[in-house]
């Protein structure tokens, strides 16, 4: 008899396969990230069509065939993002987002606040008022933090020291003061002037009020240069969206 479950996830990436059917990857709360084929999906009259997009949230059939292989048996979006694909800048960020989340999430794992963060990261993307820098300074600062780099942003590496003015080392994610940062052979850092209450509060707002702080014009270069850096030191590749992001966005 085989296996069958439902599950709730987001759809991260859709490959089209032969004969109208497309291989989706599926970031799920419980299961992490899983593989999912989806036969005659690329039909528009199919029924799994809507589920089968780029962004799509909803519940998902499935069904095991063979080990490990799961296969679509019915899917019901809940929440398409549509609105994404109207905005081209936004839109663009959205593919980053979905390909860093790709690049970092696991297989067969628990994967709550990966899920918690992505879906609260595109609702604000879609259908509120944020800048389009912010949102993406935000997400890779919280997310660096849920896949275990989260930095030390409450004294300084080389002394302790816990009174600002500090710099922030990339490599090592913690603060170094201007005083050792003056020392002979002291690490390069990024200048962290108006940002440093802020970030320190993304690091333990609730998922849910994540976006709730006000997205000040003055923090724009500080946070999303540090923010990029930050996350990109810990991943594997840089992802090719972010090119076009940067192309089209901000």
């Amino acid at each position: 008899m085989p296996r069958q479950e439902s599950v709730k996830g987001i759809v991260l990436r859709v490959v089209p396969t032969g004969d109208g059917n497309n291989l989706l990857t599926v970031l799920t709360g419980n299961r992490g990230k899983i593989t999912v084929s989806a036969p005659g999906s690329r039909s528009v009259s199919s029924q799994r069509h809507a589920i089968c997009q780029p962004f799509s949230y909803g519940e998902l059939f499935i069904t095991e065939r063979k080990a490990d292989r799961w296969y679509l048996k019915e899917g019901t979006p809940e929440e398409t993002f549509y609105p994404l694909r109207e905005d081209l800048a936004r839109f663009a960020l959205a593919g980053y987002i979905a390909d860093v989340t790709l690049q970092v999430a696991t297989e067969e794992e628990e994967q709550e606040d990966l899920l918690r963060l992505l879906l609260n990261t595109l609702y604000v993307l879609c259908y509120r008022d944020k800048p389009i820098w912010f949102v993406k300074a935000v997400f890779e600062w919280r997310l660096a933090a849920i896949i275990g780099f989260e930095p030390d942003l409450f004294s300084c590496m080389e002394c302790g020291k816990t009174e600002p003015p500090f710099a922030f080392v990339i490599e090592e994610g913690q603060l170094i003061c201007t005083e050792c940062m003056l020392k002979e052979g002291a690490p390069p850092a990024h200048p962290l002037d108006v940002s440093l209450p802020l970030l320190r509060s993304l690091l333990r707002v609730p998922l849910q009020k994540l976006y709730s702080f006000e997205a000040d014009e003055m923090l724009k270069w500080e946070m999303s240069s540090l923010c990029e850096k930050h996350l990109l030191s810990h991943l594997e590749r840089t992802p090719s969206t972010l090119q076009f992001y940067r192309s089209v966005g901000e």
